[in-house]
């Protein structure tokens, strides 16, 4: 469990130092952002999301918290209380309720994601450099590092190997029901 937490906030982390390589990370949610694809739409600088795109913490219902970084990554998005909101609530929240929070940078019609993306990228390209330093100047200035979401992967394995039979039988239907909804995409 803890080399799947760590190669999670690899992952994480490799978007929030892009910027060291001129690379600005852009997170295009077109469905459901939940737990760990939520908590990788986080870790990029700009999200993108379709209209009917969903987001949302559920772990706190399985008797867990998603542990590779979303309460940092909340947190320098906005302030405590919102943070604590997602993080507890186990609520799923509409793209939407994600921009009123400064979660989504953009909300866009269903279908037209892609599009806005491209057009966003072209609209930014004349100032690319200037856009670029001020995201270096804020991750720069983050308030947590990698060192943060390490600490918080090895309490989320402490946890996850304490949880009680219930959650865990929770657990067990989540991942069989996921299963079935997405035996078709395999």
């Amino acid at each position: 469990m803890l080399r799947y937490g760590v190669q999670c906030i690899d992952l994480i982390h490799q978007n929030l130092i892009a910027f060291r390589h001129n690379v600005v990370p852009i997170a295009l949610v077109e469905g459901d952002a939940l737990g760990g694809g939520f908590e990788c739409a986080l870790s990029c600088d700009v999200i993108i999301a379709e209209e009917q795109s969903m987001f949302g913490t559920p772990e706190i219902k399985f008797n867990l918290f998603p542990g590779m970084g979303a309460f940092h990554l909340l947190k320098e998005k906005t302030n405590l209380a919102i943070t604590r909101e997602i993080l507890t609530s186990g609520h799923i929240f509409t793209a939407q309720e994600m921009l009123q929070r400064g979660i989504v940078d953009y909300v866009v019609p269903k279908g037209e994601g892609k599009a806005f993306l491209e057009q966003l990228i072209h609209k930014h390209m004349r100032s690319f450099h200037g856009l670029h330093a001020i995201r270096e100047i804020e991750h720069i200035n983050s308030r947590y590092s990698y060192d943060d979401l390490l600490v918080a992967v090895n309490i989320w394995v402490n946890k996850a190997l304490s949880i009680d039979q219930m959650s865990l039988g929770l657990i067990r239907k989540l991942v069989h029901a996921q299963s079935v909804k997405y035996a078709d995409d395999v």
